[in-house]
C-alpha cells in the first residue's frame, strides 16, 4: 500500500470535540487545483484529475482509541467533502459518508475504506469531516488519506 503525503489528511490526528451533532474538519484539506509547473503538460489553475483514470480509495484507520465521555453510547460518522473555499464552508458538498460507528467499534486498528465515486464533480478543496452522535469523544486519533491500494489486513497500533 502506498500513502502519498499530498493526500493525507489525518496522521493521527485527534477527534475530541466539545459536543455532539456538530461537523468537525479533521486534520488537513487538499487542494486539487493544478499549479502553474506542479505538473509537465498541467494547464495551470485547473482542477487535477483524482486518481489519473485509476480508481482511488479513502481511507481511515483508527490509530488511538476513540473514548466517549459518558461510556460506549456514542457513534461517529465520517464524510469527505469538497468545497470552493478552503475552510470547507461556503457550500459544501458531501461526496462520501461512512456508516455511523460506535465506540466499541473504533479501536486502534480498525480500518474502513470507500472507493472515490467514478465521475464526480469535485470542488478545489477536499476535506474530511467527523460528527458525533448521541455523546461527545473524550480521546481518540485517526489517520485519513486517499490511496490506489487500500490496506486488505487490519493495522494494528505502534507497539502490539
Amino acid at each position: 500500500m502506498s500513502i502519498d503525503s499530498r493526500l493525507e489528511f489525518c496522521d493521527a490526528t485527534a477527534l475530541s470535540v466539545a459536543s455532539s451533532s456538530v461537523a468537525t474538519l479533521c486534520g488537513n484539506v487538499v487542494d486539487t487545483r493544478v499549479a502553474a509547473g506542479a505538473v509537465v503538460g498541467a494547464v495551470p489553475n485547473t482542477l487535477m484529475n483524482l486518481g489519473g483514470g485509476r480508481p482511488l480509495h479513502w481511507v481511515i484507520t483508527v490509530d488511538t482509541t476513540v473514548v466517549a465521555a459518558s461510556g460506549s453510547s456514542g457513534t461517529t460518522t465520517f464524510n469527505l467533502a469538497t468545497d470552493s473555499t478552503a475552510d470547507l464552508a461556503t457550500s459544501r458538498t458531501n461526496h462520501i459518508t461512512s456508516p455511523a460507528f460506535t465506540e466499541a467499534q473504533l479501536v486502534a486498528g480498525f480500518t474502513w475504506n470507500s472507493p472515490l465515486p467514478f465521475q464526480a464533480t469535485y470542488e478545489r478543496y477536499l476535506g474530511v469531516y467527523s460528527t458525533q452522535a448521541v455523546d461527545t469523544l473524550t480521546s481518540g486519533k485517526i489517520n485519513s488519506y486517499l490511496t490506489y491500494d487500500p490496506p486488505a489486513a487490519t493495522q494494528y497500533a505502534d507497539g502490539i
